[in-house]
């Protein structure tokens, strides 16, 4: 991300780059792997428009949170 726009295509490239490295697993008595992606991204949109906001830069489109349900079969 460094050096680019935050906008829906870099957002989606850094959930994607999330997703590759870590294991998600589901818990009988926690969370499904497909709710904990689903969080991930929630977690990583909000931390990022967070950053760019104290760092005074401006964001570019409305964001959503990155396609978790379209990146895994």
């Amino acid at each position: 991300l460094r050096g680019q726009p935050l906008d829906d295509a870099s957002l989606q490239r850094a959930y994607q780059a999330i997703l590759s490295e870590a294991n998600f697993r589901t818990s009988r008595h926690r969370a499904t792997k497909e709710y904990r992606r689903h969080v991930v991204g929630v977690l990583l949109r909000d931390v990022l428009h967070a950053a760019f906001a104290d760092a005074g830069t401006a964001i570019q489109n409305n964001h959503q949170t990155p396609k978790a349900y379209e990146t895994h079969g």
